[in-house]
């Protein structure tokens, strides 16, 4: 999808015409996102809900493989352990060598063998709203960037010098921008804020979360499997 964007030195605002929803965004392009930026844009409209969903497929549960307490400097042993709490990396297993009962330990993360591959999160945005015109998204993402480079040409005395300017603008994000037109703007954008002036984010763990009213509602955030 085409984007206006307006680049600086730190940072760019990508506008692009709002496609189909709920926007899904990938954990690298989320990194890169400031999430209490993106917003809908447009002539006539009026936002009256905005929801942010984490969605990841869960390991708890999930068969796995652990090195063995019981492992040594000179072997080293797996055993099937199951998922118990990823976040923490807490598993279960069975090592008789230790007890006949269940253990219950955390282990390292290159401690642990996967039999599928675990999977990312994707990010999803969801707005309710009215408008009768056409809309537009607008978000910040710090990895798209410019800066000035020069070139400078040297030649003989009898010939003057000739120095060129060129703007190197780089996207270090591995998903592409298509651009159909864009403003580089000097300087760096402080987007640091206060106590006082962030904004409040409330965390929902229903299924379609809430919202506020008005043109700019806080978003409310939600986690799920």
């Amino acid at each position: 999808m085409l984007a206006k964007v307006k680049i600086y030195s730190n940072l760019a605002e990508i506008i692009q015409p709002l496609g189909e929803l709920p926007l899904e965004f990938s954990a690298e392009d989320w990194s890169n996102i400031r999430s209490d930026s993106l917003t809908l844009i447009g002539s006539n409209v009026t936002v009256t809900r905005q929801t942010i969903t984490e969605k990841k497929n869960s390991l708890n549960n999930h068969l796995i493989y652990v090195r063995s307490p019981s492992s040594s400097q000179t072997e080293t042993k797996f055993l099937q352990a199951t998922m118990i709490d990823e976040n923490i990396n807490l598993v279960q297993l069975i090592d008789n060598n230790i007890s006949q009962e269940p253990i219950f330990f955390t282990v390292p993360s290159d401690h642990i063998l996967y039999i599928n591959k675990p999977s990312q999160s994707k990010y999803y945005v969801n707005f309710t709203y009215y408008t009768t015109d056409t809309v537009y998204v607008s978000y910040l993402r710090s990895n798209l960037n410019w800066k000035t480079r020069y070139q400078l040409y040297l030649f003989e005395e009898s010939k003057n010098p000739i120095l060129i300017a060129m703007a190197d603008i780089r996207n270090s994000g591995k998903s592409n921008i298509d651009i159909v037109y864009a403003e580089l703007l000097g300087g760096d954008i402080n987007l640091q804020m206060s106590e006082q002036q962030k904004p409040s984010t409330t965390f929902d763990s229903s299924a379609d979360g809430g919202g506020t009213g008005g043109l700019t509602p806080n978003p409310s955030v939600e986690q799920g499997q």
